[in-house]
């Protein structure tokens, strides 16, 4: 450990140690992603379901695009308060995979976080679906549109993400105003984006790096202004599995083939799909060859994270630090847990200018 003492400096030798948060273990990860995505799910897509079944004649029920922005933030800010201690937070497929592809996360674990997030998002979805079904299907027939007919996707759009938003209309015009490939840029570029912050998050000494609590707060507003700019094209889904598994579960309660492939065979899915993993993978290489590389030259080289939600899951610290000549704790010692564990302690020397 390095101490730094100035000349003609005393200093009193106060040590804190930090316990630093070790690697999910398979358990873990699956509880984690599993629960995080349900959660994230069921509150994100129960917005959906409020505005499609709930807005009627004198009656506006989160009508506006404000609440509903402001609702995934909150949803999304929620997931990875629950997820991060326990999986990391990845809750989306195109996270793993360019963490991944980047070297931050290991390939052999990606198989069982993509399953586990595509898990939740089935559960979540069958969650909103059994408490607002009914309503659902009530606001289907108000407007005179039968599950799985052409046009259904006005309701169906409460569950999964399609090109345009039907909001906006599910004919000609509306896909001449808003075409495939806006779509399918708007998801590349919004999840760029996305990847972009939670890393300049993560992998920066900044002096406004947020505090752990705080850091699942500024990843919900990211997508809730990405949302804002995002949702008349492609719904901001930014996340396949998002996309996915609510799809499967409007296919299951009868949206058929409005559900999968979806409208103009199938070709609209692969937007808010493969569109988010290319964003993904765009936004690290260019974190990784461009603002690492630049940073490295200003601060000193900052770790890869191995895992999007690693910024929320913050050290332990002692509040009695030991005094000098006194011996460092153990990491079970630190945790307080008194069982032996590998993770690593951190000790950092403080020094008191007199």
């Amino acid at each position: 450990m390095d101490e730094k003492v100035e000349e003609g400096e005393a200093a009193t030798d106060q040590v804190t140690v930090q316990r630093v948060s070790g690697e999910p273990t398979v358990i873990s990860s699956i509880v984690g992603e599993v629960l995080g995505c349900t959660v994230l799910g069921f509150l994100g897509l129960s917005i959906g379901f409020a505005a499609t079944s709930w807005n009627r004649d004198g009656v506006v029920w989160t009508g506006n695009i404000l609440p509903i922005c402001l609702g995934w933030t909150i949803a999304i800010g929620l997931a990875i308060y629950i997820s991060a201690p326990l999986s990391g937070a990845h809750l989306n497929p195109a996270f793993t995979l360019a963490f991944a592809a980047s070297g931050r996360f290991p390939w052999r674990q990606v198989p069982r976080y993509i399953a586990a997030e595509l898990v939740g998002w089935i559960l979540g979805a069958a969650l909103a679906v059994g408490l607002f079904g009914g309503s659902l299907h009530l606001a289907a027939q108000r407007a005179g549109l039968k599950y799985g007919a052409p046009g259904s996707e006005k309701i169906a759009s409460a569950l999964t993400t399609y090109v345009p938003n039907p909001g906006f209309g599910t004919n000609a015009s509306s896909y001449s105003e808003f075409p495939l490939w806006r779509g399918f840029l708007g998801e590349i570029v919004g999840t760029a984006v996305l990847i972009l912050v939670v890393l300049a998050l993560s992998e920066s000494k900044v002096m406004t790096a947020p505090a752990a609590w705080f850091f699942p707060l500024l990843v919900g507003g990211t997508i809730g202004l990405l949302i804002l700019v995002e949702a008349p094209i492609s719904q901001a889904s930014f996340n396949p599995a998002r996309d996915i598994g609510p799809r499967i579960v409007a296919w299951l309660i009868g949206f058929g083939k409005v559900a999968i492939p979806g409208p103009r065979s199938g070709v609209a899915w692969a937007a808010t799909t493969i569109g988010p993993i290319i964003g993904a993978l765009i936004g690290v290489v260019f974190h990784d060859q461009v603002v690492r590389r630049t940073l490295d030259g200003v601060q000193e080289p900052v770790p890869k994270v191995h895992h999007p939600g690693s910024a929320a899951r913050a050290p332990i610290v002692l509040d009695e630090a030991p005094r000098a000549g006194d011996s460092l704790p153990t990491a079970a010692e630190a945790n307080g847990s008194g069982r032996v564990a590998t993770d690593d302690v951190v000790a950092e020397q403080v020094m008191d200018r007199r």
